[in-house]
């Protein structure tokens, strides 16, 4: 691919030997920009074939650099030079297949192999001057073709504002105290997410949207030239948040979908709900959450609906709101003494789900298919109940998980604002 005329680019089109790009890379001169290059991903077989080839004077493509003062960074040809560096160094054993030279590695060849067949091969290069990283970036989305990008590689080959941003947020240490890795920009993306659902105060009213490339892209895009308001201090202040409390424990992350939900119930719990003081029992939670959906998914009904929901199309909105309710429930009723921070306003949305959950469950041990009202004891959909305090807020009682209780809106709108009775 002619990229150079297409993008009319100042280049020059020569032919280096492979011993040219060695003594580059051993004088420190060849550079490998990984803000927008992909990770390591070529498996030791391709890397085998690719030396295989070069013996056999086979056709290896050609090499794009582009000169960034007396250095060469490397627009397309990473794998290959990382091979051939990997072979010549000694880290690299040729295939048993390869004819002649099968199961040997650099040190075994004689100097007329390394030399006449190897070094002194010739390779097509094209070498580009001037070129600014938009059009670097460009460059890079148009000439993979060996390996296609994935998404995250494609998202982060974009410029603008926000990509600047969301790749600043991913050094964040947090990522590395999980077990999640970076391999192909995986933190890059995940933060991507994390700012899609963050958009118009969408963790807060628990308003998700399918986090795919397409939507992903379009935030990009849209947000090339500006940046929207809050939602990266409130980023920031939520993985703070996650490295303070979960410390050690965020070992027990290692999936993406995973923290990406654990980071949106923790960004909702910020918003929400008064959680100074109870940042341990946050950790315990998170801890004990995951150890649960690997150990008994197989015979518990709603770990195993999370474990789907992380499993099958995890991107989806529809997964992630399933995996966003399970959690935010799950750990109210793991802590159901915090309150929400405007406790005028009665309970949360997310109170509300966790006591109607708890009905539900209760309704279900009896062998009913519905959860039941407190009082009456007749039949109460989630969109047909409310939540209530047991001792009112106005004696007192506080708007917590236990102090709740599932009724419909018949007998909630009844009841008198009194104690309840000792007995």
């Amino acid at each position: 691919m002619d990229v150079s005329s297409q993008l009319s680019l100042p280049t020059e089109k020569v032919t280096w030997t492979i011993n040219d790009f060695v003594k580059l890379n051993n004088q420190g001169k060849l550079v490998i920009n990984m803000e927008y290059q992909r990770s390591e991903v070529w498996k030791r077989r391709k890397k085998q074939l690719l030396i295989d080839s070069i013996l056999n004077d086979y056709d290896i493509g050609s090499i794009i650099l582009r000169q960034k003062g007396d250095k060469w960074e490397i627009l397309d040809g990473q794998q290959r030079l990382k091979a051939i560096f990997e072979f010549v160094g000694g880290g690299l054993t040729l295939s048993e297949e390869t004819a002649n030279y099968g199961g040997k590695n650099w040190n075994q060849l004689e100097p007329s192999v390394q030399w006449g067949q190897f070094m002194n091969r010739l390779v097509y290069t094209t070498k580009i001057y001037s070129v600014d990283d938009e059009t670097t970036s460009r460059i890079f989305l148009r000439v993979q073709e060996g390996m296609p990008l994935i998404a995250a590689e494609k998202l982060n080959a974009m410029r603008g504002l926000i990509r600047n941003k969301i790749y600043e947020i991913s050094q964040h240490p947090f990522f590395k105290q999980t077990r999640v890795t970076e391999f192909r920009f995986a933190y890059r993306y995940l933060c991507a997410q994390m700012c899609l659902q963050e958009l118009d105060d969408g963790v807060s009213r628990h308003i998700f949207k399918d986090a795919k490339a397409r939507n992903l892209t379009k935030m990009f895009k849209d947000f090339k030239d500006s940046l929207p308001p809050k939602v990266f201090e409130r980023m920031v202040s939520t993985l703070n948040f996650l490295g303070n409390t979960l410390g050690t424990g965020a070992q027990s992350i290692e999936k993406k979908s995973d923290l990406l939900t654990i980071y949106l119930v923790a960004s909702y719990v910020l918003q929400r709900f008064a959680i100074r003081g109870k940042e341990d029992k946050f950790r315990d939670f998170v801890v004990d959450f995951l150890q649960r959906v690997e150990t008994t998914a197989s015979v518990d009904k709603e770990y195993y609906t999370y474990w789907v929901a992380r499993s099958s199309s995890p991107d989806s909105r529809k997964q992630i709101d399933n995996r966003f309710q399970i959690i935010l429930t799950k750990f109210l009723e793991y802590e159901p003494t915090i309150e929400p921070k405007d406790i005028q306003r009665g309970f949360d949305w997310g109170q509300k789900l966790t006591i109607y959950a708890e009905a539900y469950k209760e309704a279900r041990q009896r062998g009913k298919s519905e959860a039941e009202c407190k009082t009456c004891g007749k039949p109460t959909p989630l969109n047909d109940g409310e939540a209530d305090h047991i001792i009112p807020h106005s004696h007192g009682g506080k708007t917590t998980v236990g102090n709740g209780q599932w009724l419909c809106i018949s007998c909630n709108r009844a009841k008198l604002n009194s104690l309840p009775s000792l007995r």
